[in-house]
């Protein structure tokens, strides 16, 4: 009878450590969602998940976007999924101005301190392109390991 509450607290302490060290964290909502790796960008993630939904970015399939900083922490760099077959160095000018717009209004409604990158990935996050670079922008930074 004690090896069944021995194994369930084993069981409970090795699932709240694996969750506790996750390298992942991840919230959604209706078909959006957006992962980040360090839970002091959480605030951001909620905005940037509030503004995705208000603008009706979110669409009828799924979608997985990835916050994060780059390595020197100068920006934030949001990796967007696009629909399979488009071809990630070939866009058009309708969507090249697209992303222009969007990348303009997040860093005026919500990345106001540090500016937010958008680039192309393909479904591990991996670059593709970055249609509208910032300045300062580095290809060094988009290029780290998920």
């Amino acid at each position: 009878m004690k090896t069944i509450p021995f194994f369930f607290f084993l069981f409970s302490l090795v699932t709240l450590s694996s969750c506790l060290h996750g390298e992942e964290n991840i919230i959604e909502k209706n078909n959006t969602t957006i992962h980040y790796p360090d839970q002091n960008d959480r605030v951001h993630a909620e905005q940037l998940l509030s503004f995705w939904i208000t603008n009706k970015f979110n669409g009828q399939r799924k979608q997985d976007l990835h916050l994060s900083k780059s390595k020197d922490n100068k920006m934030y760099i949001l990796k967007v999924i696009l629909r399979e077959g488009f071809d990630g160095k070939k866009i058009p000018y309708e969507d090249l101005k697209l992303f222009n717009d969007v990348q303009n209004k997040l860093n005026k409604q919500i990345f106001k301190d540090i500016p937010c990158q958008i680039a192309i990935s393909d479904e591990h996050f991996n670059v593709i392109s970055i249609p509208n670079k910032l300045s300062f922008w580095n290809h060094e930074d988009f290029c780290f390991d998920i």
